[in-house]
């Protein structure tokens, strides 16, 4: 038989690993923790564009609207997306948390407002 171990760490809900981030961390063992700042703009596209291709399989898209309120980025994008054998422009709006980078809210044929 052949057994492995596996280890597991628990990070405080503050804390976050440092995967999309290039910013200033701390490290704990080998994991680099982020511990001080938000998303930028570039790294909130960034992480729209990997969503909407493993959600939707959209390969572009353009950013019509973005505003960061406290911890949260406001993102407005549009989007083609196949219907049938129709192509139909989609707009779609984000709320994405700028210290996790998890995305609260994501909703096909709505928007913010400016």
């Amino acid at each position: 038989m052949n057994h492995e171990t596996h280890t597991k760490f628990i990070l405080p809900k503050n804390l976050f690993l440092n995967n999309r981030i290039n910013q200033k961390s701390t490290s704990i063992g080998d994991i680099r923790v982020n511990t001080t700042n938000k998303l930028n703009f570039a790294d909130v596209k960034k992480k729209i564009g990997e969503d909407l291709k493993t959600a939707l399989n959209v390969q572009e898209f353009s950013i019509t609207f973005a505003k960061q309120e406290e911890n949260v980025w406001k993102v407005n994008v549009k989007f083609k997306e196949m219907k049938g054998s129709m192509e139909w422009s989609t707009i779609a709006l984000f709320s994405i948390d700028a210290t996790t980078s998890e995305v609260i809210e994501f909703a096909k044929g709505r928007y913010w407002l400016s």
